[in-house]
Protein backbone atom coordinates (compact mmCIF):
# COMPACT_ATOMS: atom_id res chain seq x y z
CA UNK A 1 0.00 0.00 0.00
CA UNK A 2 2.56 2.39 1.05
CA UNK A 3 4.76 1.71 -2.02
CA UNK A 4 1.96 2.63 -3.97
CA UNK A 5 0.90 5.59 -2.78
CA UNK A 6 4.60 6.44 -3.20
CA UNK A 7 4.83 5.70 -6.92
CA UNK A 8 1.23 8.01 -7.11
CA UNK A 9 3.45 11.15 -5.85
CA UNK A 10 6.22 10.58 -7.62
CA UNK A 11 3.92 10.69 -10.64
CA UNK A 12 2.20 13.58 -9.54
CA UNK A 13 5.30 15.31 -8.56
CA UNK A 14 6.71 14.40 -11.60
CA UNK A 15 3.40 15.92 -13.91
CA UNK A 16 3.70 18.61 -11.78
CA UNK A 17 7.24 19.51 -12.48
CA UNK A 18 6.77 18.87 -16.34
CA UNK A 19 3.64 21.49 -16.73
CA UNK A 20 6.28 24.17 -14.69
CA UNK A 21 9.02 23.44 -17.42
CA UNK A 22 6.49 23.77 -19.83
CA UNK A 23 4.85 26.85 -18.25
CA UNK A 24 8.14 28.83 -17.95
CA UNK A 25 9.45 28.11 -21.45
CA UNK A 26 6.25 29.36 -22.77
CA UNK A 27 5.97 32.36 -20.62
CA UNK A 28 9.64 33.41 -20.52
CA UNK A 29 10.30 32.43 -24.45
CA UNK A 30 11.81 34.98 -26.65
CA UNK A 31 9.39 36.77 -28.53
CA UNK A 32 11.86 36.89 -31.78
CA UNK A 33 12.78 33.73 -32.03
CA UNK A 34 11.47 31.54 -34.82
CA UNK A 35 10.40 31.84 -38.45
CA UNK A 36 8.46 35.25 -39.70
CA UNK A 37 6.37 35.40 -42.99
CA UNK A 38 5.88 39.00 -44.54
CA UNK A 39 5.18 40.67 -47.74
CA UNK A 40 7.99 42.68 -49.50
CA UNK A 41 6.72 45.60 -50.47
CA UNK A 42 3.70 43.81 -51.55
CA UNK A 43 5.33 41.67 -54.65
CA UNK A 44 7.12 38.81 -52.80
CA UNK A 45 6.73 36.67 -49.98
CA UNK A 46 10.22 37.37 -47.21
CA UNK A 47 10.93 34.90 -44.57
CA UNK A 48 12.49 35.02 -41.35
CA UNK A 49 14.25 32.85 -39.27
CA UNK A 50 15.41 34.16 -36.16
CA UNK A 51 17.70 31.85 -33.88
CA UNK A 52 18.01 32.36 -30.16
CA UNK A 53 20.57 34.23 -29.47
CA UNK A 54 24.03 33.68 -28.27
CA UNK A 55 25.74 35.89 -25.91
CA UNK A 56 22.41 38.38 -26.81
CA UNK A 57 23.24 38.54 -30.28
CA UNK A 58 20.68 36.90 -32.84
CA UNK A 59 21.29 34.95 -35.99
CA UNK A 60 18.66 36.02 -38.66
CA UNK A 61 18.49 34.39 -41.93
CA UNK A 62 16.46 36.09 -44.83
CA UNK A 63 14.94 34.50 -47.53
CA UNK A 64 13.17 36.67 -49.87
CA UNK A 65 11.71 34.25 -53.19
CA UNK A 66 11.39 37.04 -55.62
CA UNK A 67 13.96 39.94 -55.82
CA UNK A 68 14.04 42.04 -58.65
CA UNK A 69 16.81 42.42 -61.40
CA UNK A 70 18.96 44.80 -59.46
CA UNK A 71 19.22 42.40 -56.45
CA UNK A 72 19.45 38.95 -58.32
CA UNK A 73 20.09 39.24 -61.94
CA UNK A 74 17.02 36.61 -63.02
CA UNK A 75 14.63 37.94 -60.24
CA UNK A 76 15.41 35.43 -58.31
CA UNK A 77 15.40 34.57 -54.56
CA UNK A 78 17.96 35.21 -52.25
CA UNK A 79 19.56 34.28 -48.99
CA UNK A 80 20.95 36.97 -46.53
CA UNK A 81 22.40 36.40 -43.52
CA UNK A 82 23.07 38.64 -40.59
CA UNK A 83 22.96 39.36 -36.97
CA UNK A 84 20.81 41.96 -34.25
CA UNK A 85 20.37 42.71 -30.89
CA UNK A 86 17.65 44.13 -28.72
CA UNK A 87 17.40 47.54 -28.56
CA UNK A 88 14.55 47.74 -26.99
CA UNK A 89 12.33 45.34 -25.19
CA UNK A 90 10.31 44.80 -28.52
CA UNK A 91 13.13 45.62 -31.12
CA UNK A 92 16.21 44.16 -32.26
CA UNK A 93 18.33 45.96 -34.81
CA UNK A 94 20.88 44.80 -36.72
CA UNK A 95 23.05 44.44 -40.18
CA UNK A 96 22.89 41.73 -43.10
CA UNK A 97 26.03 41.15 -44.81
CA UNK A 98 26.68 39.48 -48.32
CA UNK A 99 23.76 38.07 -50.18
CA UNK A 100 23.32 35.02 -52.14
CA UNK A 101 21.60 34.30 -55.51
CA UNK A 102 21.27 30.35 -56.19
CA UNK A 103 21.64 29.47 -59.28
CA UNK A 104 17.75 28.84 -60.82
CA UNK A 105 18.78 26.98 -63.89
CA UNK A 106 18.81 29.58 -66.04
CA UNK A 107 22.47 30.19 -66.33
CA UNK A 108 23.09 32.78 -63.95
CA UNK A 109 25.35 31.50 -61.14
CA UNK A 110 25.40 30.82 -57.94
CA UNK A 111 27.01 34.11 -56.14
CA UNK A 112 27.86 35.79 -52.96
CA UNK A 113 26.97 39.81 -54.00
CA UNK A 114 27.98 42.27 -51.21
CA UNK A 115 25.36 44.65 -50.33
CA UNK A 116 26.98 44.90 -46.82
CA UNK A 117 26.46 46.79 -44.31
CA UNK A 118 22.91 46.60 -44.74
CA UNK A 119 20.79 48.04 -41.06
CA UNK A 120 17.67 46.29 -40.45
CA UNK A 121 14.84 46.45 -37.60
CA UNK A 122 12.26 43.72 -36.30
CA UNK A 123 10.20 45.57 -34.57
CA UNK A 124 7.59 43.09 -32.13
CA UNK A 125 4.01 43.64 -31.59
CA UNK A 126 3.15 41.60 -28.39
CA UNK A 127 -0.38 42.77 -28.63
CA UNK A 128 -1.01 41.08 -31.86
CA UNK A 129 2.14 38.73 -32.14
CA UNK A 130 3.25 40.22 -35.61
CA UNK A 131 6.13 42.01 -36.44
CA UNK A 132 7.58 44.78 -38.76
CA UNK A 133 10.91 44.14 -40.62
CA UNK A 134 12.22 45.07 -43.66
CA UNK A 135 9.00 45.21 -46.07
CA UNK A 136 6.05 46.99 -45.28
CA UNK A 137 3.62 44.61 -44.65
CA UNK A 138 3.09 42.76 -41.13
CA UNK A 139 4.60 39.50 -40.41
CA UNK A 140 3.20 36.39 -39.31
CA UNK A 141 4.80 33.51 -36.62
CA UNK A 142 5.30 30.82 -39.05
CA UNK A 143 5.68 27.35 -36.40
CA UNK A 144 5.37 24.80 -39.25
CA UNK A 145 8.05 26.51 -41.34
CA UNK A 146 11.29 25.95 -39.84
CA UNK A 147 13.98 25.44 -42.70
CA UNK A 148 13.96 27.51 -46.21
CA UNK A 149 13.45 24.75 -47.86
CA UNK A 150 10.15 24.23 -46.20
CA UNK A 151 9.18 27.76 -46.95
CA UNK A 152 9.51 27.37 -50.49
CA UNK A 153 7.50 23.90 -50.67
CA UNK A 154 4.87 26.02 -48.87
CA UNK A 155 5.13 29.08 -51.28
CA UNK A 156 5.32 26.28 -54.33
CA UNK A 157 1.65 24.69 -52.56
CA UNK A 158 0.33 28.41 -53.23
CA UNK A 159 -0.38 28.68 -48.97
CA UNK A 160 1.68 32.42 -49.48
CA UNK A 161 0.35 34.88 -52.07
CA UNK A 162 2.26 34.46 -55.26
CA UNK A 163 4.98 36.75 -56.28
CA UNK A 164 5.37 39.36 -58.95
CA UNK A 165 8.25 41.71 -60.21
CA UNK A 166 6.70 45.28 -60.12
CA UNK A 167 2.85 44.18 -59.30
CA UNK A 168 1.80 45.33 -56.17
CA UNK A 169 -0.20 42.48 -55.07
CA UNK A 170 -0.90 44.34 -51.35
CA UNK A 171 -0.33 43.42 -47.53
CA UNK A 172 -3.76 40.87 -47.32
CA UNK A 173 -3.41 39.59 -50.96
Amino acid sequence: MNQNRIIRSVVFLGMLATLAAATGVAAGGDPFVGTWHERDFGTSNIFYFVSKPIGGVYPVLYYDDLTGDPVCGDNGPMLWAGFAQKTDANVIEGTFGNYWCPDNGDGVHTELIPLAPFHFTIQYDPDTDTITGVGQCLGTRQPGVKTVERAIQEVEKGKYPPSAVDLFLGCEA
